[in-house]
């Protein structure tokens, strides 16, 4: 990058706080700055768009020549090549809050009560568990895999993953131990006490069911409420067993997942590979699912049963093409299916990858007019699933690191010019990854500045979708204004984003997700703005019949 005369820049300032004196003043000149970089650059804040914009179109200026320019002015901690303010500590490229926090070699700094992550922007909490510097996870975490991979505390590790109980071929959970047959798991046995009384006299006795009352635990074509791994609710469909025994499935439908390449989309097929791995206790490309049918409530009840609040939050793709990149949490199985929900396999894949696994969802069930409680088939092809390891996506956080970001991670805005083809290869789109959600309002507010929709929607990664967008909608997507999409969660719902199908090669949507105070968290209606047009249509039918009595008032 050009090196920029601090002294021009001098003036320029001279001449913003002259012109515009809401700017702040020169203790606060910091402020401006909107975000450090990395890479001696720090980008300038809007209010001075406009001034700077004439010499550096790219909207960036030297950071140490700034940096220069900060010495000039009123400064209350002189840091050398900075200028931080008196309660804070100069680190080579930040002012550190804590004045008893560490600076990082990354160039920022973290809380006093945790240390630096090596390599790394993260800060880890100084009683998180590293597994000799290899990771950091929440205190009481279980190191796997020499220090690869780790189990939350009350989980072993198994070579499925991690387990409550680990069993030959298979991975069981609570309540449940290690079945007579390979892969397996059965319903713990438990003595009963019974207890009789009269008026006269009691008594009590202690007897154990006969070994005929402990089931195999199996997936029901229909679950029952008394079934082991019963329903979260006697109203929603759940059986949370692992270890199960696939039905006959030659006549089945086959939902399937392609591999092709470690660069296009491969997480889905990876984590669906090590959940198949996870339910079944062993290896396999196919699994059979019970599609639940129970409605978008119970739906996402599994959902919130799974395991994925907070599971990602603040976890980024550490290596690949999408290194970088936020993920979100994906579970398997689908939470759309009676098997989903607790018990299932949680891991953080790239957020757009989960949005095109929704996408997909939606429309195959649509198409192969799946009914509740229908069987089909989840295949992974051009992968062998037996050379799949846990190790290969990133697992939950949960609170155990946090990045230096101070935003709230629900809100995040960007934008795309990326043109995907979906899952079953049938159509192009574009997609705005929003992210795992908690319960609260949201204003999505989106334009497109290149290329054109035939038809968007926002959905979560398991296909229920949130709102569709008409004709009007996609035309204010268009305008200057752009369009704005409100909706409410009453609790948390995973995977959420923007998709929209496209013929246009060339596209370009920016976006930005808020919080929407006035929006209700009592349900999850949502509605989209149309164009002025409406309004304006409004103002003139009014008019004319203002006109029109008028008129009549006259005669």
């Amino acid at each position: 990058m050009k090196r920029t005369n601090p002294f021009w820049i001098f003036s320029i300032f001279s001449r913003a706080f002259a012109s515009d004196p809401s700017l702040p003043n020169s203790k606060d000149t910091r402020g401006l700055l909107s975000e450090r970089q990395t890479d001696s650059s720090v980008n300038i804040h809007p209010s001075l768009d406009p001034v700077f914009i004439e010499q550096n179109s790219s909207g960036q200026l030297d950071a140490r020549s700034l940096f220069g320019l900060f010495g000039r002015q009123t400064c209350e901690n002189n840091c050398g090549n900075g200028c931080c303010k008196s309660s804070e500590k100069c680190c080579p490229s930040s002012c550190c809050p804590d004045l008893q926090g560490p600076c990082c070699d990354t160039g920022g700094c973290c809380p006093s009560y945790a240390f630096c992550f090596p390599s790394t922007d993260k800060c880890c909490s100084k009683t998180s568990e590293t597994c000799g510097g290899k990771l950091c996870l929440v205190t009481g975490s279980v190191c796997c895999g020499s220090g690869t991979w780790g189990c939350k505390s009350g989980e072993s590790c198994c070579s499925d993953g991690c387990c409550t109980k680990c069993c030959p071929g298979a991975c069981c959970p609570s309540g449940t131990e290690c079945g007579n047959a390979y892969g397996e798991c059965q319903v713990r046995r438990t003595s009963q006490r019974t207890s009789t009384q009269t008026s006269s006299s009691s008594s009590s006795s202690s007897t154990a069911p006969p070994s005929l009352t402990t089931p195999k635990i199996q997936t029901p074509k229909i679950p029952t409420s008394t079934a082991a791994g019963s329903a979260t609710s006697s109203e929603c469909k759940h059986v949370s067993a692992t270890g199960i025994p696939q039905p006959t499935s030659s006549n089945l439908p086959v939902m399937e997942f392609v591999y092709i390449s470690p660069i296009v989309a491969p997480d889905i097929p990876i984590n669906i590979c090590l959940g198949i791995r996870h339910k079944l206790g062993r290896s396999a490309q196919e699994i059979v699912l019970t599609y639940a049918g129970d409605g978008q409530r119970c739906s996402r009840q599994r959902g919130r049963g799974s395991g994925c609040r907070g599971c990602c939050k603040g976890v980024t793709k550490s290596s690949g093409a999408e290194a970088g990149r936020r993920t979100e949490c994906d579970e398997f199985p689908f939470k759309s299916t009676v098997e989903g929900g607790d018990g299932a396999w949680n891991r953080c894949v790239t957020g757009w990858e989960n949005q095109l696994q929704g996408y997909y969802l939606n429309s195959w069930y649509r198409d192969n007019n799946i009914k509740p409680d229908d069987q089909f088939i989840v295949r992974v092809s051009n992968l062998d699933c037996s050379t799949v390891q846990p190790a290969d996506l990133q697992s939950c956080q949960n609170g155990g690191a946090s990045t230096l970001q101070t935003r709230a991670e629900s809100l995040v805005s960007g934008s795309e010019t990326a043109v995907r083809r979906t899952l079953d290869n049938k159509t192009t789109v574009v997609i705005a990854p929003f992210g795992d959600l908690d319960g609260m309002g949201y204003e999505a507010k989106a334009r497109m500045s290149t290329g054109r929709l035939t038809q968007a929607r926002v959905m979560d990664s398991d296909g229920d979708e949130i709102t569709a967008m008409g004709e009007d909608n996609l035309n204010s997507l268009y305008s200057d204004d752009g369009l704005s999409i409100k909706w409410a969660f009453d609790d948390y719902v995973g995977g959420v984003g923007f998709i929209g199908e496209t013929q246009s090669t060339s596209v370009n949507l920016t976006w930005d997700l808020q919080s929407d105070v006035s929006g209700s968290s009592s349900n999850s209606e949502s509605v989209a703005s149309k164009s002025p047009f409406s309004l304006i249509s409004q103002l003139y039918i009014a008019a004319w019949f203002g006109l029109l009595m008028l008129f009549y008032l006259a005669y």
